[in-house]
């Protein structure tokens, strides 16, 4: 994101991190799997997790990011065997490593770990094969202020939009469909089997931990909002194009290069600092349709709208 002649890369890995978020935590709410240690009272965590358990989040992440990198570099760079050898090292090194910890941890069960490996290896073949070499030479179009052969930037943009608010939309009938109904919720915090709360209250002890919540589905829901990541990243780019022209590839020397690279740091650290905040301020029991939107949708959209449409 800090190179402006790599940004459709880095698009690229944002739309392929914020799929891996969506789409685990759809399968976290649909399959309702309890952690280890909510169901069985011989198994204790290392820490209390509050969302359910099915597939592993965490093993997920760790198979799917360092498998798309693996197979980017083996089609963009095929000369660096080297580097691919040891993109496939770490690929197998931190999904063997994630995999194994969750297990230890008491948070995750072997089948649930299963699950996000297999599910996070077919987001990072789908991306590569489907998704990357269409969506990079989109963005890579925009970049360079080239014109669409099929539609102007304000359709673009109003595309965007629509297809974000019916996602969001599907989102949360789809939460409300399989945990609450029948419509509306009498209560987003009540787990499906409550004899989970009983071993829960032996173990996380919530009385005297006040940053516990009973969540259960309702802790993935206003991760939906990292929708905001991408369209964020999207607007910016056709926001840039439309009042600066496009961005230019930047052939100073290194040492300005660097410079320059340091400075979009900074810029990043005070752009996106303040807007967390509201991950701070926003209580973890208020109202989860407030929680998706102002918590993890807008900060995530005005980010990445930010860092793609006026940091250069």
């Amino acid at each position: 994101m800090l190179k402006t002649n790599q940004r459709a890369r880095a698009f690229y890995y944002i739309a392929l991190s914020s799929t891996v978020a969506l789409i685990n935590n759809m399968m976290k709410v649909a399959y309702n799997s309890p952690r280890p240690f909510w169901e069985f009272p011989g198994v204790w965590p290392l820490y209390c997790q509050e969302g359910f358990g099915c597939p592993s989040g965490h093993t997920m992440y760790c198979i799917a990011l360092p498998t798309a990198i693996a197979l980017d570099l083996k089609h963009s760079n095929p000369h660096g065997k080297l580097l691919q050898i040891v993109a496939l090292l770490l690929t197998l090194f931190f999904g063997y490593e994630q995999a194994w910890t969750r297990v230890v941890l008491g948070v995750h069960t072997i089948d649930q770990v299963l699950m996000g490996a297999l599910v996070g290896l077919w987001i990072a073949f789908s991306f590569e094969y489907i998704i990357r070499r269409p969506l990079m030479d989109h963005i890579m179009r925009l970049n360079l202020n080239k014109p669409d052969e099929l539609y102007p930037k304000t359709s673009l943009a109003i595309i965007a939009t629509l297809l974000t608010a019916v996602w969001l939309g599907f989102e949360l009938i789809y939460y409300w469909a399989t945990m609450c109904l029948p419509f509306p919720p009498k209560h987003e915090y009540i787990p499906p089997d409550p004899n989970w709360l009983s071993t829960i209250n032996a173990k996380c002890n919530p009385n005297n931990n006040p940053d516990f919540h009973y969540q259960f589905a309702s802790f993935e829901v206003p991760e939906f909002g990292e929708v905001g990541i991408p369209y964020g990243a999207y607007i910016g780019i056709l926001l840039q194009t439309q009042l600066f022209g496009g961005r230019k590839h930047f052939q100073g020397p290194t040492q300005k290069k660097g410079l320059k690279l340091l400075g979009r740091a900074i810029g990043f650290l005070i752009i996106a600092l303040p807007i967390r905040v509201l991950l701070i301020t926003i209580d973890a029991d208020d109202k989860l349709v407030f929680r998706l939107f102002f918590q993890v949708f807008l900060p995530s959209m005005l980010i990445t709208l930010l860092m793609f449409g006026f940091m250069d």
